[in-house]
């Protein structure tokens, strides 16, 4: 091979090329990992879900403040759909179908929540994408998907304040258990489990009042929402299964509260009385599943870090017989959803054993 000569202007352009980036810097914009294109996607769903539920619930309130809040919420949504369309078109990505208002919503229907569990149901939603927007920042390589994700993070954090105000002003907030400070730092003494089982268990440390209080909050929500939805749900199947959850989901509440209660701590308050007793659906069957099958995911997550970060026996033996029912749950939720062909594919990887049987 002959030699090549490279004049220094040569130089000059390979090295303004490398750092314009001008093919990778196009590549960045139209392709996605596996990572950008599951958080995409599930944000999709999501926000698509909260448009719908979040239109209904502004147009049957009319409390200001409810409805200030509902319009931030929507738009919020709506600028996420943009973005994320815009960013698939880019990709070539399929744009998933999720939910409508004109397929998965009656507006003729009354309401089913009080406005005081419309504001708890968003509280509790937006916290959990706040935890979603935190681990998208961590996984997306893009930079502009990144921004968008921090972007994200700060304005669901917005919300959430609007939210946790408007809830304290109208004295529907449920305040941590507060407890005395310790008057000196002490060590744990290392003990067995099953040593600990049969003692008298000390009393919780804050990491375990924390996630058991938190926990009770959201499983409460999940009760709610599966008690009201077995209510209007169209389908026999799905009415026994939302049924079937709401009392899954009742012995969760007492089996975390009966912890908290053995050492005389507060537990959060239910909304039972402010589900309505109506049987006209305002929302379609799939969009229902849906935000449910959201809830016991995020149940099953939230469970394992109560059970991952506790050190008495009783608490991790408890968050692990929770999770295996949720997770028994989980599979006839998906049975269910395969079977009316209301789950959408997520993008996968190329089947090349397909490929090379054709």
């Amino acid at each position: 091979m002959g030699n090549i000569d490279l004049t220094e202007s040569d130089l000059t352009n390979i090295v303004k090329k490398t750092f314009e980036g001008n093919t990778d810097s196009k590549e960045r914009k139209t392709t996605l990992t596996a990572s950008e294109a599951a958080n995409l996607w599930n944000q999709y769903l999501g926000d698509s879900s909260s448009i719908c539920m979040y239109t209904f619930y502004h147009k049957h309130t009319q409390d200001k403040d409810i409805q200030s809040i509902l319009e931030f919420a929507l738009q919020l949504s709506k600028l996420h759909i943009k973005k994320i369309t815009d960013l698939f078109n880019q990709a070539d990505y399929p744009i998933p179908i999720g939910y409508t208002l004109e397929d998965d919503v009656n507006f003729e229907a009354p309401r089913i929540f009080s406005e005081p569990l419309i504001i708890y149901d968003l509280e509790i939603m937006t916290i959990h994408g706040i935890t979603a927007y935190s681990l998208a920042i961590s996984a997306c390589e893009r930079d502009d998907i990144r921004n968008y994700y921090i972007e994200c993070s700060v304005q669901a954090s917005e919300l959430l304040n609007k939210l946790i105000s408007l809830s304290k002003s109208r004295g529907n907030f449920d305040k941590s258990p507060v407890i005395p400070p310790p008057q000196d730092i002490t060590f744990v003494e290392k003990k067995g489990l099953i040593s600990d089982l049969l003692a008298d268990p000390k009393p919780l440390n804050v990491m375990e009042i924390s996630n058991l209080f938190f926990n009770v909050k959201k499983t409460i929500l999940l009760k709610v929402g599966t008690m009201a939805f077995s209510q209007i749900a169209q389908h026999d199947d799905v009415r026994k299964f939302l049924a079937k959850a709401a009392d899954q989901s009742d012995r969760s509440i007492r089996s975390l509260s009966a912890l908290l209660q053995q050492d005389n701590l507060p537990t959060p308050h239910t909304w039972e009385a402010d589900v309505f007793p109506i049987t006209i659906s305002p929302f379609s069957d799939k969009l229902m599943m849906f935000h449910i099958g959201f809830k016991m995911s995020a149940a099953i997550a939230y469970y394992g870090t109560g059970l991952a970060t506790s050190m008495r026996a009783d608490v991790i033996a408890t968050y692990a017989k929770l999770m295996t029912g949720l997770m028994s749950e989980a599979n006839e939720w998906l049975n269910l959803m395969v079977k009316y062909r209301w789950l959408e594919q997520q993008p996968q990887a190329v089947d090349r054993k397909a490929l090379s049987q054709r």
